[in-house]
């Protein structure tokens, strides 16, 4: 079979292609890459000013962190024990606007990567909020300890337990969210408040 010059350099454009893709591919591997933000955004008008910041991806700690914002300040970065995790700690001031705030992740040898932000505006009707407080008292309910609200998801098919035995504490007794729904006032009249 004779070969075709044609058909040569086909493969040849389709060789280059493949590691020019390889390449490239590889160069965006190498940098950083967060995989998560914990809490994923924050509000402005706290009383607290202080808020930390933790991000997870693949050898954070080799990066340095830098935030450019005009009232934001960052206080300092932390790096756990494990050189996948960093942790921000940020000072908002009071009368900071709600918008974006952009880090940027700088190791050596690699480029930089930009990461947003949210601070969003507190919703109206803030100061009807109440937190918990040494006055509550909290009552820890284990649904299927509870009460049995609605028989008909008493048998889940997929389990391998299929019924329910109040009599045997190792057995399912029935319990579900309804069976706390239908007895929210018996839990208040016993003085529990969360």
């Amino acid at each position: 079979m004779v070969e075709k010059p044609w058909v040569r350099s086909i493969f040849e454009i389709d060789r280059l292609r493949f590691l020019l893709f390889i390449h490239v591919f590889s160069i965006a591997m190498a940098y950083a890459q967060v995989e998560r933000i914990e809490p994923p955004n924050w509000w402005v008008g706290f009383e607290d000013k202080n808020l930390q910041i933790l991000l997870k991806g693949q050898d954070l700690r080799s990066y340095s962190v830098t935030l450019d914002h005009p009232s934001v300040v960052l206080k300092a970065v932390h790096a756990a024990d494990s050189p996948n995790y960093l942790f921000l700690d940020l000072f908002i001031p009071e009368n900071t606007p709600p918008g974006t705030l952009y880090f940027e992740l700088t190791a050596k040898e690699e480029a930089t990567v930009r990461l947003s932000y949210e601070l969003q505006a507190r919703s109206f009707g803030q100061e009807f909020y109440k937190g918990f407080s040494s006055e509550d008292v909290i009552y820890l309910i284990t649904p299927d300890r509870f009460a049995n609200g609605n028989p008909d998801n008493d048998v889940v098919p997929d389990m391998r337990e299929k019924g329910i035995d109040r009599k045997d504490d190792y057995a399912r007794h029935g319990g579900d969210i309804r069976g706390i729904i239908n007895n929210l006032d018996y839990i208040s009249k016993m003085g529990f408040t969360a």
